[in-house]
């Protein structure tokens, strides 16, 4: 694994040094056949608030340093965040992230419960504001799952009749069900087809939606 600071300069030495040290002792950690080639990368945006990232391909991790986590990292978070983006890489290096709304749902969740499983607060990503969300959220993507011509930044990001995030907290209800159900950790799905977790889990989050 290399690790690899952008913009050094705006990184204090101290924040590298421990970003550094925290990722590697993580991936010490890892169980399931992540890249041992991956490439981290790490850099800052004044323009966030919190640390995030995103997988490039099949060895590249991202991470974008908010400007409160330059100075004092988070470094719990940060490696939540790791975590999220290594289980994509995993994932697109066997079954593929995926082209289909229900395919980017189960990846989608499977990063989120992945942060869950290594210490992560997904709070904000794990729970609809409530059933007035969740229940039209459900009954669209029954509908839409199979479409490759999905709006990603809608179900994602937010926007039009979905809540922000909408498709990341489906995606963990889905994988959280299908986890309890087979008794397995969410790092262990980087291989699971879309098709094997969704026909274990959504047909127990429809009752949900019929329900008064």
């Amino acid at each position: 694994m290399r690790i690899h600071f952008h913009f050094t300069q705006s990184i204090p030495t101290a924040t590298r040094l421990a970003i550094r040290a925290a990722v590697r002792r993580s991936m010490a950690k890892v169980s399931y056949p992540a890249p041992r080639l991956v490439d981290v990368v790490v850099v800052c945006d004044p323009k966030q608030s919190i640390t995030h990232g995103h997988a490039l391909y099949q060895h590249t991790v991202v991470l974008t340093l908010g400007p409160n986590d330059i100075l004092m990292p988070d470094l719990r978070r940060l490696i939540a965040v790791f975590h999220h983006e290594l289980s994509h890489v995993a994932r697109i290096k066997s079954v593929g992230y995926g082209h289909t709304l229900g395919e980017a749902v189960v990846t989608e969740g499977i990063g989120i419960a992945v942060e869950e499983e290594f210490g992560g607060d997904i709070a904000q990503w794990a729970h609809f504001s409530g059933a007035n969300h969740e229940k039209p959220t459900i009954q669209r993507f029954i509908t839409e799952q199979g479409s490759a011509d999905y709006d990603h930044d809608e179900w994602f990001f937010g926007g039009g009749e979905l809540e922000p995030a909408a498709g990341y907290k489906l995606g963990y209800r889905i994988v959280h069900v299908y986890c309890v159900g087979h008794n397995i950790y969410p790092s262990k799905l980087y291989a699971t087809t879309a098709s094997e977790i969704l026909s274990n889990s959504l047909i127990d989050l429809v009752p949900s939606i019929n329900h008064d």
